[in-house]
């Protein structure tokens, strides 16, 4: 499995995935309930989504809680697609289906002044396939990579979601043996795991990796 430069084996996967913090995934992911939630794409931000975005540790207060409300109710979420996979959005491909992706990420975090971290949580709990987890210890982690890609597209902004589409490109036979390893362990909530999106599966990984190297 590659997580930026880096290659890891299945077991060192498997033991990443498990050593995150199963509070943030119960509570942020799972609504607090891993029998039976599913964390699925919708439009609609709630009240009860700012107590998992506490879980995730993104910092919140009454102001931020009404901007992004208020930046939900305005958003463009017919432009992206609920169910759009972050593997399928090629920028080569389709840099139109880019654009619109890029324009509700801006919305949300310059438009209504929201900031990365609360911006990419939301919009991870409304569209799960697509939006990358990414903190700032990623971030510095995947620079490189993404600094590359941009010149690839003559651009002077790092792409980092492209960093990670291409890498869960390149894991998808991994993340599939993942996934169906992860389905039949007989603990609870291992299985719980297997309900994730590749893409949260692959920034838990690449998370706790780069947590793990620093510590």
């Amino acid at each position: 499995m590659r997580i930026g430069r880096t290659w890891l084996d299945e077991r060192e996967a498997w033991l990443l995935v498990h050593v995150y913090r199963q509070d943030t995934v119960i509570y942020f992911d799972f609504a607090g309930n891993i029998q039976s939630h599913d964390p699925q794409p919708d439009d609609r931000l709630t009240l009860a989504d700012f107590g998992r975005i506490l879980a995730l540790g993104v910092d919140l207060d009454a102001d931020r809680v009404s901007r992004a409300l208020i930046a939900a109710a305005s958003a463009n979420w017919d432009g992206v697609p609920q169910q759009l996979q972050l593997r399928d959005a090629d920028p080569a491909f389709d840099p139109a289906l880019l654009d619109r992706v890029t324009e509700l990420y801006t919305h949300f975090r310059y438009r209504h002044g929201l900031g990365a971290p609360l911006a990419l949580a939301i919009l991870h709990l409304r569209r799960p396939y697509l939006v990358p987890l990414l903190t700032e210890a990623l971030l510095v982690y995947y620079a490189p990579v993404a600094s590359e890609i941009a010149r690839e597209f003559h651009s002077s902004t790092p792409m980092f979601w492209e960093s990670i589409r291409r890498d869960l490109v390149t894991n998808d036979d991994e993340l599939t043996r993942l996934r169906i390893r992860l389905k039949a362990d007989p603990d609870e909530y291992t299985r719980a795991l297997s309900r994730l999106s590749d893409v949260r599966l692959h920034c838990i990984i690449a998370q706790q990796m780069v947590d793990s190297s620093a510590g």
